[in-house]
């Protein structure tokens, strides 16, 4: 069995399965519980990481007033409360894109960013990687052999 984690190849490939089953972990939680955490980065501006069950979500946001939006209150009432709704939001959207459980939001000036990334998008590549690393055929060590002439 010592032999099996001999070498770079599979350690590696242990720790990219375990970081693959804590993404799937986080994952299932947030099929339950929407969470997140909300920095003030300057005097009107706010940075919002969190988990809900599309993915992960990062976005920040500049506001009119120095009074910051509660943590459960989102731009988007999607993600928001029940008791919220799309006035929270500054702005509309100028440009958005979505695609494969990505998503992205901003307004033209900047004022917002909103951005969603898949828990599949993580797992998938990390599950592949270990997949390839424990599994694959470690490599044989070539010998070098010595060109002088036998006495």
């Amino acid at each position: 069995m010592t032999d099996f984690f001999h070498g770079w190849r599979r350690k590696t490939g242990v720790v990219t399965l375990v970081a693959a089953m804590v993404f799937v972990g986080g994952w299932v939680r947030s099929l339950t519980i929407d969470e997140g955490v909300s920095f003030r980065t300057g005097q009107f501006t706010d940075l919002y990481l969190g988990s809900c069950p599309d993915g992960f979500i990062g976005s920040t946001g500049k506001y009119s007033d120095s009074s910051l939006p509660s943590l459960n209150a989102g731009w988007f009432s999607k993600y928001a409360s029940d008791d919220t709704d799309d006035t929270d939001i500054q702005e509309p959207a100028d440009s958005q894109w979505h695609g494969w459980g990505f998503q992205f939001r901003s307004s033209g000036n900047g004022n917002f960013i909103y951005v969603v990334i898949p828990y599949w998008s993580i797992v998938l590549p990390l599950t592949l990687l270990s997949a390839y690393l424990l599994l694959g055929k470690p490599r044989k060590k070539a010998q070098c052999q010595s060109h002088r002439p036998n006495p």
